[in-house]
């Protein structure tokens, strides 16, 4: 970590969202809230894996919302709002 010296980083699931923020709780209650590792944004949101099986498409909306919010936390613009 400290070799790359990432200045955002994005968990991928909830067992990996649960280490990186050293919380319990489940990967809804994470995400939509910036978290910090090692003094780094995290933002956490679903696995590429979970976003394949949903046939509905809600967590890939949910992505989306993740995404935007990683994106306002880059200070970058969010297209679509």
């Amino acid at each position: 970590f400290d070799a790359v010296k990432p200045k955002h980083v994005v968990a991928l699931g909830e067992f990996v969202s649960r280490l990186l923020t050293g919380q319990k709780a489940p990967l809804a209650a994470l995400r939509g809230t910036v978290h910090e590792y090692r003094g780094v944004p995290l933002v956490c949101t679903h696995h590429p894996d979970e976003i394949e099986k949903d046939a509905g498409g809600a967590k890939k909306r949910e992505t989306w919302d993740d995404m935007k919010l990683l994106l306002k936390t880059m200070g970058r613009d969010v297209p679509g709002k």
